[in-house]
This record gives C-alpha cells, sequence and structure tokens, in this order.
C-alpha cells in the first residue's frame, strides 16, 4: 500500500486515453478533469506515432507489392486466353 498522495510525485506517470499523463499538474473544475500532458507523454506519444506511421507504410508497400504481382498475373492470364481463343477460333473457322 502507497502512503500519501501517489498523485503529489512530479515521476508519477500514467497512461491516459493513449496519452502520458503528469498527475502532478492535475486541475478539477466542477466535476471535470483537466489534464496536462507532460513533455515526456508528447514525446512518447509522437514517438509512438512515428513507429506506428512506419509500420503503417511498411504494410501498405507489401499489399501494393502483392497487388502489382497480381495484376501483372492475371493481365498475363488474359492476354493468354485470348490469343488462345482467337487461335483456336481461327483454326475452326477456316
Amino acid at each position: 500500500m502507497v502512503k500519501g498522495n501517489p498523485f503529489e510525485s512530479r515521476d508519477c506517470l500514467f497512461s491516459y486515453c493513449g496519452y502520458v499523463v503528469d498527475f502532478s499538474q492535475f486541475h478539477s473544475t466542477c466535476g471535470r478533469m483537466w489534464v496536462i500532458v507532460s513533455e515526456k507523454g508528447k514525446m512518447m506519444v509522437k514517438i509512438v506515432d512515428l513507429i506506428k506511421n512506419m509500420f503503417l507504410d511498411l504494410l501498405s508497400m507489401g499489399k501494393g507489392f502483392v497487388y502489382g504481382f497480381v495484376m501483372v498475373g492475371l493481365f498475363i492470364v488474359i492476354c493468354g486466353a485470348l490469343l488462345y481463343a482467337i487461335l483456336y477460333l481461327k483454326n475452326v473457322i477456316f
């Protein structure tokens, strides 16, 4: 059990809605809570957003790479089927 008020410490950082919150600068007015995000928290959010965006970019590049192969493969299959159909019909008719 923690003695005293745990929110008095300057190093008391908690995660709240994706932000690291410094409760040492906690204010309450009319039952509403105002949360001031510390500089450490802002930097951490920027780093997490950077990593998330890099991962999403890599995922998008991978999906585009696979999509390109699928489209080229589909193009080759359709062209091959058209060529086969034209040559087959040419043989049957003439």
